[in-house]
C-alpha cells in the first residue's frame, strides 16, 4: 500500500487536495486502517510515500501525484500529532498502525457524516424512539452517545449558544497549562491555586468525573504536612489529577477535531445512484430510467471506463454515491448442503449490497427483489420492495428516495405528462 492507494476512496486529486486538513487525515486513517482487517497491519511513512517503482506501477494520480504526496505527508503530521498512530513494537524505524483512538475517530467521523445527511429533525426524532435507527453496521454500542452529543452541538448552533467546540477549545487551552505547570513541590506558591482550577477543569469537562477529581485533591491535601508514608499518598493523588487531566485531553481533541471538520465542509448528498445488477438487463434499464427522470444520475458499472483497472478498483472509483439500488433477480441457484436449490442473486449483488449498506447505511439503500428468491440471512427482516411490471416499485423506490433527502417530482417519477 502506499499514497496512490487513496485514488480508491477520492479518484479526484484536485477535490482531494481541496479538503481540509483534518478530512485529508480522515482519510489516510481510513485508507491505512480499513475496517475488514482482521488484526493490526503496520506501515512505514518512508514506504508508504516511495515513488521509486512508479516505472513499474505508474501514479494514479498523475502529474498531480507528488502535489497529493505532499498533502498527505501533512496529513499524516496532523495524525500522528493527535495520538492517532501507535508505533509498532515489533518493527524498528518508522512503522506505525492505527491505534484505538485512531479508530474511534474514524468511527466517530462516520457517525457524524450519516447523521448530517439524516438532519436534525430526523435525528431527534429517531433519537427519542426505543430503538432509533441511527448509526453504522457494526458500529461502537457508544453511538447512541455520539448522536446525543451531535444533536446538541446542531441545537447550540441554531440556538445561537456558544460553540461547544469553543467551549472545548478554552478547556483544551487551560489542560495544556496546567499540565505544564504541575507543581514540582509541595513549597510551591501556586499549590492551592493549580489544584482548584485542575477541579475546575475536570467539572467543565465532564461532572461525572468531579469526584474523582475531588477524591485525588483530598488524597494530596490530607496528607500534605506528613512525612513518610504521606509524602507518596501525595504523589499518588497528584498523578491521579493528571491523568484525569490528559484522559481530559484527550476526549477534548478528539471531540473537537471531528466537529471542527464536520462544521468545516457543509454536507453535499451526492445525486449520483449506483445501480447494483446481475443478468436481468430489462430490470436494470427500467430503474435506470427511472432514476434520470427524477434527475438523478444513475452508474452502471459496465458504462464506465475501465482505463486499464481490474473489477474491484474500477468498482471502489465509482462508489462515490448519494444512494445505492441493488437489484435481486434470480439469476443463480443455491442452498445449504443437502437442501433444494431455489433462486437467488448473484454473488457481486450480494457482496455489493453489503458493501453499501456498510458505507452508505440502510437508510439509502434500496433493495429490489423479483419473484420468490432465496436472501441474504443476515438482512432478513428488512422490507424488500417486490419487483414486477406494475408501478408499485417506482411508488416505493421514490419514497425512499425522498426520505433520503432527494427531492422526488412525482409527476416524472411516474411518467405522467
Amino acid at each position: 500500500m502506499n499514497s496512490a492507494d487513496m485514488a480508491s476512496l477520492v479518484p479526484n486529486p484536485d477535490e482531494l487536495l481541496a479538503f481540509p486538513i483534518e478530512k485529508q487525515g480522515k482519510l489516510l486513517l481510513e485508507l491505512l486502517a480499513p475496517q475488514h482487517y482482521s488484526r493490526e497491519t503496520a506501515v512505514a511513512h518512508s514506504n508508504f510515500y516511495n515513488r521509486a517503482n512508479d516505472s513499474l506501477n505508474p501514479p494514479k494520480y498523475g502529474n498531480k501525484q507528488r502535489d497529493v504526496d505532499a498533502a498527505l505527508m501533512s496529513a499524516w503530521s496532523w495524525v500522528e500529532s493527535r495520538g492517532f498512530f501507535t508505533r509498532s513494537p515489533s518493527s524498528a524505524g518508522n512503522w506505525v498502525y492505527v491505534d484505538n483512538a485512531g479508530k474511534e475517530f474514524i468511527k466517530r467521523n462516520a457517525l457524524y457524516e450519516q447523521l448530517e445527511r439524516l438532519g436534525v429533525d430526523r435525528v431527534k426524532s429517531e433519537l427519542n424512539k426505543e430503538k432509533p435507527r441511527i448509526g453504522t453496521v457494526g458500529g461502537p454500542p457508544n453511538e447512541k452517545d455520539w448522536a446525543w452529543e451531535w444533536l446538541r452541538t446542531k441545537e447550540a448552533h441554531a440556538a445561537a449558544a456558544p460553540d461547544s467546540s469553543e467551549i472545548a477549545s478554552a478547556l483544551l487551552d487551560e489542560i495544556n497549562k496546567l499540565l505544564s505547570e504541575v507543581p514540582k513541590t509541595i513549597h510551591d506558591s501556586n499549590v492551592a491555586a493549580w489544584w482548584g482550577k485542575a477541579k475546575n477543569v475536570i467539572e467543565g469537562w465532564n461532572p461525572s468525573k468531579s469526584a474523582d477529581g475531588k477524591s485525588a485533591a483530598e488524597l494530596f491535601f490530607s496528607n500534605l504536612e506528613s512525612i513518610g508514608k504521606g509524602a507518596s499518598e501525595r504523589r499518588r493523588g497528584q498523578h491521579e489529577m493528571i491523568a484525569l487531566l490528559n484522559q481530559a485531553k484527550h476526549d477534548l481533541e478528539l471531540r473537537t477535531t471531528v466537529v471542527k471538520m464536520i462544521n468545516s465542509e457543509p454536507a453535499k448528498v451526492s445525486r449520483k445512484v449506483f445501480i447494483v445488477h446481475g443478468h436481468d438487463e430489462g430490470a436494470r434499464e427500467a430503474v435506470a430510467r427511472f432514476l434520470e427522470r427524477v434527475g438523478l444520475e444513475p452508474i452502471i458499472l459496465h458504462e464506465q471506463p475501465s482505463r486499464g483497472r481490474t473489477v474491484i478498483e474500477k468498482f471502489e472509483a465509482h462508489c462515490d454515491v448519494g444512494f445505492a439500488v441493488v437489484l435481486l433477480t434470480a439469476d443463480d441457484e443455491g442452498c445449504e448442503k443437502g437442501g433444494t436449490p431455489r433462486p437467488r442473486a448473484r454473488q457481486n449483488v450480494v457482496l455489493e449490497l453489503g458493501y453499501f449498506i456498510g458505507r452508505l447505511g440502510r437508510n439509502r439503500v434500496c433493495a429490489l427483489k423479483r419473484g420468490d428468491l432465496e436472501i441474504p440471512s443476515d438482512f432478513t427482516g428488512v422490507v424488500y420492495v417486490p419487483f414486477d411490471d406494475s408501478d408499485g416499485w417506482k411508488q416505493a423506490l421514490g419514497r425512499e428516495l425522498q426520505e433520503a433527502g432527494f427531492q422526488i417530482d412525482w409527476s416524472k417519477a411516474m411518467g405522467t405528462p
